[in-house]
């Protein structure tokens, strides 16, 4: 004699979207975490670039002033130490460019991890049906 469970119709109906109310709470959740994840990789690249911007802008402004320096003093030793200012201002720039860059590479705003699990419980609610 086969077990039977002893659970009516409506409580297996009542447990069913239960778990799928639970089920969709936490595709939501993940869908949150996956995105924020997303925007703040993004803001850490907006920031590398705004800081690149910075360090790039001062390196122009320590270049006119270091061919202000030589044009002014014809090769005197200020001019040399406004230079060397310069192209450490510039390396920095360049390397926060760089940075920025990688940033903008690795952030995608797509949250494929909450699209693979809802194809996922799709497959699961609706089997073998076609759907889309």
């Amino acid at each position: 004699m086969p077990d039977e469970d002893p659970r009516g119709i409506q409580d297996v109906l009542a447990d069913i979207m239960r778990d799928a109310t639970d089920l969709m709470r936490k595709e939501c959740r993940l869908f949150l975490l996956e995105t924020r994840r997303a925007f703040i990789g993004a803001y850490v690249g907006v920031l590398f670039a705004v800081a690149a911007g910075i360090f790039a802008f001062v390196a122009l402004l320590f270049a006119g002033g270091a061919l202000f320096e030589w044009l002014a003093i014809e090769l005197g030793s200020r001019f040399l130490a406004a230079l060397g200012v310069t192209g450490v201002m510039a390396l920095i720039a360049l390397i926060l460019a760089f940075l920025s860059y990688r940033q903008f590479m690795k952030a995608s705003l797509v949250p494929r991890k909450t699209l693979a699990s809802l194809r996922a419980s799709r497959s699961a609610f609706f089997g073998g049906l076609p759907h889309d």
